[in-house]
């Protein structure tokens, strides 16, 4: 059907087939930053991954690919919207996109909790305890995720949200209307032209 659907979709567009090759880059480049995003938020939650979840440093990683994923699917939206933007102005925005992530992760990076706060030595958690070699925790993990089963889904609770998820999804959802916004009217440009 989908093989179908594209064969149809190609030739009823005829000589204006960019058109369709345009959309559908940009609508990867709206869709790839909340796709890594549900990606880190899934990687990290316990209940279903359990002793397989990200370490900070992995998470850390995530974020700054995020971030660059996100900076560059937002240049190809402006230009479609404004034109006449220089590239000059793109790096100009760019080095702004890059102070932006650098403050974000500095105040994340205040923010998180100390290391001299004690470790949870809870079963299932992933810090190492201490008086804990790290050739022993290794193996206490091996061993843990050797064992690990991922639930049933229904036996699954709904995740809490925290306010900065909850931010940082509201956040998300925008960036995509407003990308959306924007290739809407792109491709009604286009096609009435």
């Amino acid at each position: 059907m989908l093989i179908g659907l594209a064969a149809i979709v190609t030739l009823a567009w005829g000589d204006d087939l960019g058109v369709v090759i345009d959309g559908v880059e940009a609508l990867n480049g709206i869709l790839l930053p909340s796709a890594l995003v549900f990606l880190v938020l899934l990687s990290n939650d316990k209940a279903v991954l359990g002793p397989w979840t990200n370490s900070i440093t992995q998470n850390w990683v995530s974020g700054v690919i995020i971030w660059a994923v996100t900076t560059f699917s937002l240049a190809p939206l402006v230009t479609t919207f404004f034109p006449n933007v220089t590239l000059t102005q793109c790096l100009y925005a760019f080095i702004v996109c890059t102070a932006a992530g650098l403050a974000a992760g500095a105040i994340i990076w205040r923010l998180r909790p100390s290391r001299h706060q004690p470790v949870s030595l809870a079963p299932d958690s992933n810090q190492r305890p201490p008086g804990t070699s790290r050739y022993e925790w290794r193996e206490i993990l091996r061993t843990r995720r050797t064992e690990w089963r991922t639930p049933r889904l229904e036996t699954l609770q709904r995740p809490a949200l925290s306010i900065s998820r909850k931010i940082g999804l509201l956040t998300l959802r925008g960036y995509i209307v407003f990308a959306i916004v924007i290739m809407a009217i792109k491709l009604v440009q286009v096609t009435t032209h």
